[in-house]
């Protein structure tokens, strides 16, 4: 295993140092500490917010390998990818939790989970970024592979989603069709989470960000999942007609999820060039080739 000083040298840019590594440092720290108070207080805080026992412990834990990976690359990374990283990060938590204050606010219930979900996943999204060197270059996760990865999980939830649902409506044995259709909604909970960190990657990343249809698809798909759904959600169970538009909708995040990730793995540059350009020697080649 390469040691830290090795890893410094591969990564071509200077680190954070001095008071800007004390502070990275010290969001590091407070992440083990939230992360921590997450799984010990599982059980009152879960009940303070709304939010089940298991979810809080699993949060709890993500964040709190967060932190630890966030502390220990911070003498390792860039300063400005660690920035860029926590600023992303913690802008897609404002989000989160003014989403969460509206889906509690509308539907009464779910925005603890919301709130909660986006955490995990970011939590998740952080560390890979950190311990992999990925966004270490000047573009951040140049070649998509974080972006393709977020995409393709939220289709595959989503679409465990319609699975979930089409059991709970169809099945004979209506008492495990209730619990069934609980879960419907805590994945829908994730799915708007997951759809938060989608967007947080491709804000991440200059290809991505830059590229409008790209962008605007991940944009579509957070304001679906996080505001339209649970509000449709919501008003559905006193006015039908909105209740048959909230499954429309569910179509259409799912049409989108499934053209982002296409859109994202059509755009990802071949191997070996992260960048998506060719190397000078190729290049070269090419245009004695055309002489």
């Amino acid at each position: 295993m390469e040691d830290r000083l090795t890893r410094q040298a591969k990564s071509g840019t200077p680190p954070a140092a001095g008071g800007m590594r004390l502070g990275i440092a010290g969001d590091g720290i407070f992440k083990n500490l939230l992360g921590a108070a997450y799984v010990i207080a599982a059980l009152p805080l879960g009940h303070l917010i709304g939010v089940a026992a298991w979810l809080m412990i699993t949060t709890g834990v993500l964040v709190l390998t967060c932190g630890m990976a966030e502390t220990w690359y911070a003498g390792i990374r860039p300063a400005r990818t660690y920035l860029r990283f926590l600023t992303l990060y913690d802008a897609g938590w404002m989000l989160a939790t003014l989403a969460a204050l509206g889906v509690a606010r509308s539907a009464g219930t779910g925005g603890g989970e919301v709130w909660m979900a986006y955490q995990a996943v970011a939590a998740i999204v952080l560390a890979v970024l950190l311990m992999t060197g990925a966004g270490a270059g000047p573009v951040g996760d140049r070649d998509g592979t974080v972006l393709l990865s977020l995409a393709s999980a939220t289709v595959v939830l989503i679409a465990a989603q319609f699975a979930l649902a089409g059991f709970s409506t169809f099945t004979i044995d209506k008492t495990p069709a209730d619990n069934t259709f609980a879960a419907v909604g805590t994945g829908g909970y994730a799915v708007a989470a997951m759809t938060l960190a989608v967007l947080v990657a491709v804000l991440a990343s200059r290809p991505a960000r830059t590229h409008r249809r790209t962008l605007w698809l991940a944009v579509t798909l957070t304001v679906l999942s996080v505001a339209v759904m649970p509000t449709t959600g919501a008003a559905g169970t006193t006015t039908p007609l909105l209740g048959a538009l909230h499954v429309l909708i569910a179509v259409i995040i799912f049409a989108a999820a499934g053209w982002l990730t296409i859109e994202v793995a059509r755009r990802r540059p071949p191997a070996g060039q992260p960048d998506g350009t060719a190397p000078s020697a190729t290049r070269a080649a090419c245009v004695r080739g055309a002489e």
